[in-house]
């Protein structure tokens, strides 16, 4: 007996799904601002994004790890973000509803599909 073949989805289709998707983030995701530290210690002008922001479940906070209660997730479109923008660091800051915060960890591997970044993943907190 011969095998069937997996069914895998087209990629090309699969592709634009996710860029549709992601592009949800416009629609329903809040205002977040950006502001990069530079090298003389000051702060680049600021830049408005959208990003779909959420706590972290219980789950995810293990006692002595890294998250702690009140850390968020940003997941941004890795398109709106500024063309050449250099990957965030704890040295810059995203504001949220008022809120400042440290950027703890940057993340465009999580969202990322057939080698193309569809979105960015911030790990913040303030």
């Amino acid at each position: 007996m011969m095998a069937q073949p997996l069914p895998l989805p087209d990629p090309v289709k699969l592709r634009d799904d996710f860029r549709a998707a992601y592009a949800l983030i416009d629609l329903v995701g809040d205002c977040v601002t950006v502001e990069l530290r530079n090298k003389a210690g000051g702060y680049d002008p600021p830049f408005t994004i959208k990003a779909k922001v959420s706590g972290f479940k219980l789950e995810e906070l293990i006692a002595g790890g890294p998250a702690r209660q009140g850390d968020l997730r940003a997941i941004a479109r890795a398109s709106a973000l500024p063309a050449g923008m250099r990957r965030l660091e704890a040295k810059d800051r995203v504001t949220w509803r008022g809120r400042p915060m440290a950027v703890l960890n940057y993340d465009d591997a999580t969202h990322a599909l057939g080698g193309e970044v569809l979105g960015v993943e911030l790990w913040l907190r303030g």
